[in-house]
């Protein structure tokens, strides 16, 4: 009986020892997470303000812009606007014809790209 407590004893420290180091990385687990949940509040805060500043942004559009715009933002995955690059639409890689790409490079009006329908926009 004596030998299977001296053998015992070891084990006893090492599971004090497991049970401190578990409580410790409880403590950070719990600090961890309020940092986590402080920082998805901030991010949906900036959220709401972004929504706020595109809906009164989106006021001063044409309607029927607005909704082509809209239309292409859902069919399209969150790309409505694609970038058009030495003569390619960036959004579907569909060479654009010369004449549109030069109308592009002006920016005097609003070009669609005739495959995907997206907002062309020149970046010279």
């Amino acid at each position: 009986m004596l030998a299977s407590m001296q053998a015992a004893e070891p084990r006893v420290l090492r599971i004090k020892e497991l049970t401190e180091l578990v409580t410790s990385k409880r403590t950070e687990l719990k600090a961890a997470e309020k940092e986590i949940a402080a920082e998805v509040e901030e991010l949906k805060m900036s959220i709401q303000r972004h929504r706020v500043e595109r809906d009164r942004e989106a006021a001063s559009i044409d309607d029927v812009l607005l909704q082509r715009y809209d239309m292409i933002f859902r069919r399209r995955g969150g790309l409505a606007v694609a970038v058009a690059k030495s003569g390619t639409c960036q959004g579907c890689r569909m060479r654009l014809p010369p004449q549109l790409y030069n109308e592009i490079q002006k920016h005097l009006q609003i070009n669609f790209c005739p495959n995907c329908q997206r907002i062309l926009n020149y970046e010279g």
